[in-house]
């Protein structure tokens, strides 16, 4: 988000299944003013203090130290019998792992040009949204969905481990990554199809659509996307 003074930056904390918001990452050098890029310091160098900041945002967990898990239940602990997923839970880690030793997690989120957050939420099969959630009015629960019918009900395949034979050009099954072009539309990496999607935005009302309109097939389990932001 380099829109913002200083730079703000979502860091996809895969293993505890949540996404930290940092309102900085160090001080300027010469006026310790909160930085996270060097562009934040009007020709100073941002001095990085890793670990020493809190975050400011927790996206995915009530909170930044009393939880962590899939969905908020015990993952493996309690598998088969998972918690149905909200607008407040993520699901990065897989639910049948009891260990996060035991999986390798790549997860690329996006912001657009009104500080909207956009997370691949893999293991929920499904896209969810954030309005600006640095601006406290907004709350830490997601506002839009894509995937699924709504933030807890979906097409038969909430929280299931194997994709569907079929798809629609509205299912997703195991996004892992997201990308906003320069027109707003929501492009998804949709791993377990085989397929990345676009989800076009509306220029009249400035929604995206629950269809996609665009569908690539780049080969065998896409692991990220990107567009030209021009």
């Amino acid at each position: 988000r380099n829109t913002s003074h200083p730079t703000h930056v979502f860091l996809v904390d895969s293993n505890h299944n949540r996404i930290l918001g940092m309102a900085s990452l160090g001080q300027c050098s010469i006026s310790q003013a909160p930085c996270s890029i060097d562009a934040d310091c009007n020709g100073a160098t941002c001095r990085l203090t890793p670990g020493e900041i809190a975050p400011q945002v927790v996206l995915g967990q009530p909170s930044a130290t009393d939880a962590g898990a899939c969905n908020g239940d015990g993952t493996a602990q309690i598998y088969p019998h998972r918690e149905i997923p909200t607008a407040s839970t993520l699901c990065f880690v897989r639910p049948d792992q009891i260990s996060v030793g035991e999986t390798a997690i790549s997860i690329q989120s996006a912001v657009d040009t009104d500080h909207n957050l956009y997370v691949p939420d893999q293991w929920n099969h499904r896209v969810l949204m954030y309005r600006d959630p640095f601006n406290p009015a907004n709350g830490t629960a997601a506002v839009a969905v894509w995937g699924q019918d709504s933030v807890t009900t979906g097409s038969g395949i909430l929280g299931a481990e194997v994709c569907p034979a079929g798809s629609s050009m509205g299912d997703l099954c195991l996004p892992n990554a997201v990308d906003i072009d320069a027109a707003g539309d929501l492009w998804v990496s949709d791993f377990g199809h085989n397929r990345v999607l676009r989800f076009a935005r509306s220029a009249l009302t400035w929604t995206i659509a629950a269809t996609a309109d665009i569908a690539l097939a780049p080969g065998a389990a896409p692991n990220s996307v990107r567009v030209d932001p021009v």
